[in-house]
């Protein structure tokens, strides 16, 4: 392939395309020959890895550098993909943030939690609560995600001298002058972006009292649904059931026994707590999002919704009885699109030995949790997931993978937990 810095110059135009094309990747649209040769020169080089976040930072930067640093849509859209990079509440604190700022406010985050089950951390308020007498807090850590993305931005600014030609050099230095202008103002940027947020959650959290929403339900929608839909007086679980709930009790407990507390030892924790629902039943239940899902736990009651009437009843018996079995830790530790993966690979492994009709649910998590277990094992996993020993897991994942490997998994089982809910 021929030397790109041998080149014509052409228009700053050009330039600015080329860089552009390098450092956006699929985000641009207008890309240069000369760009897209030196995207296939570095692509082998080490440090070109970990593109999205690089990426969505070069955008910001752009944003920042033609609105300036004080305008505040950047000082907000900057603010949200560093929370999103925040192991854990990622995922779950941008999309509240997100929705908090849309056109509809309170109503829409009322609304994005009830699609998403509050994203499994139970009583939903109460996180909303502690997410917004956070805020402060995971700013500055969301400061520091960016400024350590910034300078490595920076750095690979740097690198591309010597694939480019001149001129791009010089396009190279106004941009890398940009990244230095916006990575010293991050912490004021962030800490008004957090104040904003805070107070726009802290007012729709009144809000809600005051529109006589009961906030100690910590159900899944405009909070009384679950309590006002008076539950059916008997399960209505089909007879002929490979793996009624007193079954998966048992297939957890001998299998994962080792793991278990004394608390859970003794089983019966699926069976004293399922629920079987005819589809209209388990659509009034649960409300809107119902087709999207066979079953569920109420994280207000403990009880486990099954729908009876979907052919798959089995395996999602022994979903939700895997998540009752799991440690209280586990979840809020790892985040629930971790915590979906892991929960629905167990459920397809034991589908498959116990001779059940499955069909995958959360594919793109299930996948990753897949390859976790190559990484680290089945015991390893299983371990954390049952007693809440996470670090355990993270130091074998990063024994394997490298330090700061734990922290990138976290977040892509976040992107993935959006890919999946998407449909």
């Amino acid at each position: 392939m021929a030397d790109i810095r041998s080149q014509p110059e052409q228009e700053d135009g050009w330039a600015e395309g080329t860089i552009k094309t390098v450092l956006l990747g699929d985000f641009y649209e207008k890309p240069t020959f000369s760009g897209l040769a030196v995207r296939a020169t570095i692509s082998a080089v080490p440090y070109v890895d970990q593109l999205a976040d690089v990426q969505d930072s070069a955008a910001w930067i752009l944003l920042a550098r033609d609105k300036g640093v004080e305008d505040f849509e950047v000082k907000i859209s900057g603010f949200l993909l560093g929370i999103g990079w925040i192991p854990t509440i990622g995922s779950l604190g941008k999309g509240v943030l997100k929705a908090l700022n849309s056109t509809s406010g309170a109503k829409a985050v009322i609304k994005m939690l009830d699609h998403v089950n509050f994203f499994g951390k139970g009583h939903g308020v109460k996180w909303l609560k502690e997410f917004s007498a956070n805020l402060p807090q995971h700013g500055k850590k969301a400061a520091q995600l960016m400024g350590d993305v910034l300078d490595e931005l920076s750095s690979r600014m740097q690198k591309l001298k010597g694939y480019v030609p001149q001129r791009v050099v010089r396009k190279l230095d106004e941009w890398i002058a940009s990244v230095k202008q916006v990575r010293s103002k991050l912490d004021d940027m962030f800490t008004e972006a957090a104040e904003h947020f805070k107070k726009k959650l802290d007012d729709a959290l009144e809000r809600f009292k005051k529109e006589d929403l009961d906030l100690e339900a910590g159900t899944k929608t405009e909070a009384k649904r679950v309590q006002d839909a008076a539950p059916p007086p008997e399960s209505k679980l089909p007879d002929n059931m490979k793996l009624p709930p007193g079954k998966a009790d048992d297939v957890i407990t001998s299998k994962y026994g080792k793991y278990l507390d004394d608390s859970k030892k003794g089983g019966g924790l699926a069976e004293s707590n399922t629920i079987g629902l005819s589809d209209d039943e388990f659509r009034k239940m649960y409300g809107e999002g119902a087709d999207n899902i066979d079953g569920f736990v109420d994280p207000s009651t403990g009880k486990i919704y099954v729908n009876a009437d979907k052919p798959f009843a089995d395996s999602t018996v022994m979903h939700e009885s895997l998540h009752k079995y799991a440690s209280d830790d586990w979840r809020e530790t790892v985040g629930t699109g971790f915590d979906e993966g892991v929960t629905e690979y167990m459920t397809k492994t034991n589908a498959k030995e116990l001779g059940l009709d499955y069909a995958e649910g959360y594919p793109f998590c299930t996948g990753e949790a897949g390859r976790l277990v190559k990484t680290v094992g089945d015991d390893v996993l299983s371990e954390a997931y049952f007693t809440g020993n996470v670090d355990k897991l993270q130091g074998a994942y990063e024994a394997a993978k490298g330090k700061g490997s734990w922290d990138k998994l976290i977040n892509d089982f976040g992107t993935r937990l959006g890919k999946d809910t998407s449909y």
